[in-house]
C-alpha cells in the first residue's frame, strides 16, 4: 500500500515540474511581439491626435481672424494704410469710432493695436503664428463711393513634434463704405 501511494506521489511530482526553457522562450517572444504592436498602435494614435490638433488650431485661428477683420473693416470710417487704390501694404491702419488702429504682425502674432488708447490685442492663439499679411485697397469701380479691401495671411501651427506642423493661407475681400 505504501508503495502504491509513493508511486502516485512520484508521478504527480513529475507532472508538475513547471515550464521548459523552450516554452518560456516562446511565451517571451509572443509577449514581446504583442508589446511592440501595442506601442506602435499607441504611437500612431498620438500622431493622429497631434496632427488633428495642429489642423484644428490653424483652422480656428484663421477663421476667427478672417471674421474679426471682416467685421472691423466693414465698420471703418477711414483707411490710412494702404493709402490709395491698388496699393498693397503689410499692415492696415484705419479709424473706427474716433480711434486709430494698426493691424500688423509682430513676433509671429497678428496684433490689433489701438494707437489712440495705447492698447493692443493679439488675434491668434498661442498654438499658432501668423505670417505674410497683405492688405490691398481696391478702387471703386461703380462710382458709388464703395471701396474693397483684399487681405491675405498665413497661419502656421506650432506643433513641431513629429513633423505635424500645419500651414494654411487665408484670403478674402471685404467691402467698405
Amino acid at each position: 500500500m505504501m508503495k502504491l501511494l509513493f508511486k502516485k506521489f512520484k508521478t504527480k511530482i513529475k507532472n508538475e515540474r513547471g515550464f521548459s526553457l523552450l516554452e518560456l522562450l516562446l511565451y517571451i517572444g509572443i509577449f514581446s511581439m504583442l508589446l511592440v504592436t501595442f506601442f506602435q498602435l499607441l504611437t500612431a494614435i498620438f500622431d493622429v491626435q497631434l496632427e488633428s490638433s495642429g489642423v484644428s488650431s490653424v483652422d480656428q485661428d484663421g477663421l476667427f481672424i478672417m471674421n474679426r477683420l471682416s467685421y472691423d473693416i466693414k465698420h471703418v470710417q477711414s483707411i490710412t494704410t494702404p493709402a490709395s487704390a491698388g496699393q498693397t501694404a503689410a499692415s492696415l491702419v484705419f479709424t473706427e469710432d474716433g480711434d486709430t488702429y494698426n493691424l500688423s504682425v509682430s513676433s509671429g502674432n497678428l496684433v490689433l493695436a489701438d494707437v489712440t488708447r495705447g492698447t493692443s490685442d493679439r488675434l491668434n492663439s498661442v498654438n499658432t503664428t501668423v505670417s505674410a499679411p497683405s492688405f490691398t485697397l481696391l478702387s471703386d469701380t461703380q462710382g458709388q463711393g464703395y471701396r474693397t479691401i483684399t487681405f491675405v495671411f498665413t497661419v502656421n501651427s506650432l506643433d513641431t513634434q513629429r513633423n505635424t506642423s500645419k500651414v494654411k493661407t487665408f484670403k478674402t475681400t471685404v467691402g467698405v463704405n
